[in-house]
């Protein structure tokens, strides 16, 4: 399912930095990763349509921040890096940062309660 359409993107979210012939692609991706990073807590708890308004409101603009997170960067590995040169540029992280996930997605979803690997 797909937590965030091509409106809310362009009208709620005000996003314009994905063109529009890879935007849905991008959204489909992005609203995967939601649910990997949410160990799949929406499916098991009812749905979408289950969650409060602001968890669907966190929900959707990870969503959008995901997809132009998947636009910037590609479908990166999920091994850490610590720094990576090309050519004569080379970027330093200081710690091992996992850039497959968008950093402000996760801190959309953390106060959702979604993130919790427990039993409900």
């Amino acid at each position: 399912m797909n937590y965030a359409t091509i409106d809310y993107y362009k009208n709620t979210y005000k996003g314009s930095l994905i063109p529009d012939a890879e935007l849905d692609s991008l959204l489909i991706q992005a609203s995967d990763d939601i649910d990997q990073l949410s160990y799949s807590n929406i499916t098991q708890s009812g749905g979408f349509d289950s969650l409060t308004a602001f968890q669907k409101r966190q929900v959707q603009m990870a969503t959008c921040l995901q997809a132009e997170h998947l636009f910037n960067y590609g479908d990166m590995p999920s091994t850490s890096i610590q720094s990576y040169k090309v050519g004569d540029n080379t970027v330093n992280f200081g710690t091992n940062q996992d850039i497959r996930y968008s950093r402000r997605a996760l801190d959309y979803l953390t106060p959702t309660n979604l993130l919790y690997r427990g039993l409900f």
